[in-house]
Protein backbone atom coordinates (compact mmCIF):
# COMPACT_ATOMS: atom_id res chain seq x y z
CA UNK A 1 0.00 0.00 0.00
CA UNK A 2 1.34 3.48 -0.98
CA UNK A 3 0.05 6.72 0.63
CA UNK A 4 -3.29 5.20 1.97
CA UNK A 5 -3.97 3.54 -1.79
CA UNK A 6 -3.55 -0.57 -1.87
CA UNK A 7 -1.86 -1.41 -5.04
CA UNK A 8 -0.69 -5.01 -6.20
CA UNK A 9 1.77 -6.46 -9.01
CA UNK A 10 0.43 -7.15 -12.16
CA UNK A 11 1.88 -8.98 -14.90
CA UNK A 12 -0.12 -9.60 -18.99
CA UNK A 13 0.89 -9.22 -22.52
CA UNK A 14 0.76 -6.91 -24.87
CA UNK A 15 -0.37 -7.94 -28.69
CA UNK A 16 3.06 -5.70 -29.65
CA UNK A 17 5.81 -5.71 -26.80
CA UNK A 18 4.67 -9.28 -25.15
CA UNK A 19 4.75 -9.96 -21.87
CA UNK A 20 5.27 -6.85 -19.23
CA UNK A 21 5.12 -5.92 -15.79
CA UNK A 22 2.97 -2.92 -13.87
CA UNK A 23 1.35 -1.76 -11.00
CA UNK A 24 -2.43 -1.66 -10.53
CA UNK A 25 -4.10 0.46 -7.77
CA UNK A 26 -7.73 0.02 -5.83
CA UNK A 27 -9.73 2.85 -6.93
CA UNK A 28 -13.73 3.25 -6.29
CA UNK A 29 -14.22 -0.19 -5.67
CA UNK A 30 -11.63 -1.49 -8.38
CA UNK A 31 -8.19 -2.43 -10.05
CA UNK A 32 -7.23 -0.04 -12.43
CA UNK A 33 -4.13 1.25 -14.31
CA UNK A 34 -2.15 -1.44 -15.43
CA UNK A 35 -0.99 -0.81 -18.86
CA UNK A 36 1.83 -1.43 -21.01
CA UNK A 37 4.95 1.13 -20.12
CA UNK A 38 6.25 0.87 -24.02
CA UNK A 39 3.36 1.60 -25.36
CA UNK A 40 2.36 4.45 -22.78
CA UNK A 41 6.07 5.41 -23.65
CA UNK A 42 4.65 5.20 -27.66
CA UNK A 43 1.91 7.55 -27.14
CA UNK A 44 3.68 9.93 -24.64
CA UNK A 45 6.03 10.52 -27.53
CA UNK A 46 3.30 10.76 -30.53
CA UNK A 47 1.01 13.39 -28.29
CA UNK A 48 4.68 15.61 -27.74
CA UNK A 49 5.18 15.14 -31.86
CA UNK A 50 1.83 15.88 -32.49
CA UNK A 51 1.62 19.09 -29.77
CA UNK A 52 5.13 19.83 -31.39
CA UNK A 53 3.87 19.83 -35.28
CA UNK A 54 0.52 21.82 -33.95
CA UNK A 55 3.04 24.38 -32.48
CA UNK A 56 5.48 25.27 -35.55
CA UNK A 57 1.56 25.34 -37.88
CA UNK A 58 0.74 27.81 -35.46
CA UNK A 59 3.92 29.71 -35.57
CA UNK A 60 4.15 29.70 -39.28
CA UNK A 61 0.47 30.84 -39.38
CA UNK A 62 1.66 33.73 -37.86
CA UNK A 63 4.90 34.08 -39.65
CA UNK A 64 2.71 34.39 -43.07
CA UNK A 65 0.05 36.67 -41.91
CA UNK A 66 2.83 39.22 -40.80
CA UNK A 67 4.72 38.58 -44.14
CA UNK A 68 3.59 41.09 -46.19
CA UNK A 69 2.55 38.96 -48.86
CA UNK A 70 -0.04 39.85 -50.93
CA UNK A 71 -2.81 38.01 -50.74
CA UNK A 72 -2.93 37.78 -54.79
CA UNK A 73 0.03 36.08 -54.29
CA UNK A 74 -0.13 33.96 -51.23
CA UNK A 75 -0.71 30.72 -53.16
CA UNK A 76 1.98 31.12 -55.75
CA UNK A 77 4.99 28.99 -55.55
CA UNK A 78 8.29 28.37 -57.30
CA UNK A 79 6.42 25.15 -58.57
CA UNK A 80 3.96 26.83 -60.21
CA UNK A 81 5.62 29.55 -62.45
CA UNK A 82 6.03 28.40 -65.83
CA UNK A 83 8.88 29.50 -67.72
CA UNK A 84 8.49 31.37 -70.79
CA UNK A 85 11.77 30.31 -72.53
CA UNK A 86 14.97 28.56 -71.77
CA UNK A 87 16.84 31.56 -69.71
CA UNK A 88 13.60 32.10 -67.42
CA UNK A 89 13.86 28.35 -66.48
CA UNK A 90 17.53 28.29 -66.18
CA UNK A 91 16.65 31.49 -63.55
CA UNK A 92 14.02 29.34 -61.95
CA UNK A 93 16.41 26.69 -61.25
CA UNK A 94 18.93 28.40 -59.81
CA UNK A 95 16.18 29.93 -57.30
CA UNK A 96 15.45 26.54 -55.99
CA UNK A 97 18.65 25.47 -55.28
CA UNK A 98 18.87 28.94 -53.20
CA UNK A 99 15.91 28.18 -51.29
CA UNK A 100 17.51 24.65 -50.88
CA UNK A 101 20.21 25.66 -49.75
CA UNK A 102 19.01 29.24 -47.99
CA UNK A 103 20.41 28.33 -44.58
CA UNK A 104 24.27 28.70 -45.76
CA UNK A 105 22.31 31.89 -47.99
CA UNK A 106 21.22 33.05 -44.80
CA UNK A 107 24.37 32.62 -43.00
CA UNK A 108 26.50 34.26 -45.35
CA UNK A 109 24.17 36.85 -46.92
CA UNK A 110 23.86 35.75 -50.48
CA UNK A 111 21.55 38.69 -52.47
CA UNK A 112 19.40 38.63 -55.36
CA UNK A 113 18.26 41.62 -57.95
CA UNK A 114 15.77 40.40 -60.32
CA UNK A 115 15.36 43.39 -62.63
CA UNK A 116 13.99 44.37 -66.40
CA UNK A 117 10.63 43.33 -67.62
CA UNK A 118 7.09 43.85 -66.80
CA UNK A 119 4.69 40.89 -65.95
CA UNK A 120 7.58 38.44 -66.26
CA UNK A 121 7.03 36.75 -62.68
CA UNK A 122 9.30 38.60 -60.53
CA UNK A 123 6.55 39.31 -58.06
CA UNK A 124 5.46 35.79 -58.16
CA UNK A 125 8.79 34.57 -57.73
CA UNK A 126 9.66 37.09 -55.09
CA UNK A 127 6.37 36.40 -52.87
CA UNK A 128 7.44 32.50 -53.61
CA UNK A 129 10.75 32.75 -52.26
CA UNK A 130 9.03 34.20 -49.37
CA UNK A 131 7.16 31.95 -48.84
CA UNK A 132 9.31 28.91 -49.06
CA UNK A 133 11.12 30.39 -46.36
CA UNK A 134 9.01 30.71 -43.55
CA UNK A 135 7.22 27.18 -44.48
CA UNK A 136 10.66 25.05 -45.00
CA UNK A 137 12.49 26.72 -42.23
CA UNK A 138 9.98 28.64 -40.19
CA UNK A 139 11.91 31.43 -41.14
CA UNK A 140 10.98 35.22 -41.06
CA UNK A 141 10.76 36.41 -44.62
CA UNK A 142 8.72 40.15 -45.29
CA UNK A 143 7.81 41.18 -48.58
CA UNK A 144 7.09 44.95 -49.59
CA UNK A 145 7.42 47.90 -51.79
CA UNK A 146 9.80 50.45 -51.62
CA UNK A 147 6.26 52.63 -51.48
CA UNK A 148 5.00 50.46 -48.39
CA UNK A 149 8.52 50.41 -46.55
CA UNK A 150 8.45 54.51 -46.44
CA UNK A 151 5.31 54.74 -45.75
CA UNK A 152 5.74 52.47 -42.21
CA UNK A 153 8.76 54.29 -41.51
CA UNK A 154 7.07 57.64 -41.91
CA UNK A 155 3.70 56.32 -39.93
CA UNK A 156 6.30 56.48 -36.84
CA UNK A 157 6.74 60.44 -37.22
CA UNK A 158 2.85 60.53 -36.22
CA UNK A 159 2.19 61.48 -32.14
CA UNK A 160 0.09 59.08 -31.55
CA UNK A 161 2.39 55.96 -33.31
CA UNK A 162 2.55 52.49 -31.86
CA UNK A 163 6.20 52.11 -33.03
CA UNK A 164 9.17 54.35 -33.45
CA UNK A 165 11.23 54.44 -36.69
CA UNK A 166 14.17 52.49 -35.06
CA UNK A 167 11.69 49.54 -34.45
CA UNK A 168 10.45 49.74 -37.97
CA UNK A 169 14.31 49.86 -39.43
CA UNK A 170 15.20 47.11 -36.75
CA UNK A 171 12.15 44.84 -38.04
CA UNK A 172 13.36 45.28 -41.74
CA UNK A 173 16.98 44.87 -40.99
CA UNK A 174 16.32 41.60 -38.86
CA UNK A 175 14.09 39.53 -41.35
CA UNK A 176 16.05 36.13 -42.25
CA UNK A 177 15.06 37.03 -46.00
CA UNK A 178 13.90 40.90 -47.00
CA UNK A 179 12.19 41.01 -50.79
CA UNK A 180 12.30 44.59 -51.42
CA UNK A 181 9.61 45.26 -54.76
CA UNK A 182 8.85 48.08 -57.14
CA UNK A 183 12.39 49.00 -57.09
CA UNK A 184 11.89 52.74 -59.15
CA UNK A 185 8.72 53.11 -59.02
CA UNK A 186 9.11 55.52 -55.59
CA UNK A 187 9.81 59.59 -55.94
CA UNK A 188 13.37 59.22 -55.55
CA UNK A 189 13.75 61.77 -53.09
CA UNK A 190 16.64 61.90 -50.76
CA UNK A 191 15.03 60.75 -47.95
CA UNK A 192 13.62 57.54 -49.58
CA UNK A 193 17.12 56.96 -50.86
CA UNK A 194 19.08 57.24 -47.94
CA UNK A 195 16.06 55.22 -46.23
CA UNK A 196 16.68 52.30 -48.73
CA UNK A 197 19.78 52.39 -48.47
CA UNK A 198 20.30 52.32 -44.82
CA UNK A 199 18.33 49.04 -44.46
CA UNK A 200 19.98 47.66 -47.50
CA UNK A 201 23.84 48.38 -46.35
CA UNK A 202 22.85 47.36 -42.57
CA UNK A 203 21.98 43.91 -43.60
CA UNK A 204 24.90 43.57 -45.89
CA UNK A 205 27.03 44.17 -43.42
CA UNK A 206 25.15 41.89 -40.98
CA UNK A 207 24.93 38.99 -43.74
CA UNK A 208 21.73 39.24 -44.22
CA UNK A 209 20.02 38.34 -47.31
CA UNK A 210 18.18 40.83 -49.52
CA UNK A 211 16.11 40.33 -52.54
CA UNK A 212 15.28 43.25 -55.02
CA UNK A 213 12.81 43.31 -57.76
CA UNK A 214 12.33 46.36 -60.12
CA UNK A 215 10.77 46.61 -63.57
CA UNK A 216 14.15 48.99 -64.29
CA UNK A 217 16.89 47.61 -66.23
CA UNK A 218 20.58 46.97 -64.30
CA UNK A 219 21.72 50.04 -65.69
CA UNK A 220 18.77 52.44 -65.26
CA UNK A 221 18.37 50.64 -61.78
CA UNK A 222 22.08 51.29 -60.91
CA UNK A 223 21.37 54.98 -61.13
CA UNK A 224 18.58 54.55 -59.16
CA UNK A 225 20.05 53.07 -56.33
CA UNK A 226 23.43 53.93 -56.73
CA UNK A 227 26.52 52.06 -57.49
CA UNK A 228 27.43 51.25 -54.17
CA UNK A 229 24.08 49.52 -53.43
CA UNK A 230 24.56 47.10 -56.69
CA UNK A 231 28.11 46.21 -55.83
CA UNK A 232 26.43 44.89 -52.58
CA UNK A 233 24.54 42.48 -54.70
CA UNK A 234 26.87 42.02 -57.30
CA UNK A 235 29.25 40.71 -54.08
CA UNK A 236 28.40 37.08 -53.99
CA UNK A 237 24.81 37.23 -54.75
CA UNK A 238 23.36 37.65 -58.55
CA UNK A 239 21.66 40.26 -61.01
CA UNK A 240 19.44 38.53 -62.64
CA UNK A 241 17.98 40.69 -66.27
CA UNK A 242 14.01 39.66 -66.83
CA UNK A 243 14.26 41.05 -70.74
CA UNK A 244 11.90 38.64 -72.27
CA UNK A 245 7.72 39.35 -72.96
CA UNK A 246 5.24 40.03 -70.69
CA UNK A 247 3.23 37.08 -69.14
CA UNK A 248 -0.07 39.26 -69.50
CA UNK A 249 0.61 39.42 -73.24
Amino acid sequence: MELGIETRDYRGTCAKHGDYESKQMFVSNQWRGAMCMACYEESAIETQKAENIERQNKYVISLLSSSGIPVRYMDSSLENYIPQNERSGKMLTSLKRYIADFKHHRDTGTSIVMSGGVGTGKTHLGASMAQEVIRKYGMKAHFTTVIKMVRRIRATYSRDSKESEEMVLDYFMNRDLLIIDEIGVQSGSDHEHNTIFEIINERYADMKPTIILSNEGIEELTKLLGERIIDRFRDGGAVMNFDWESYRG
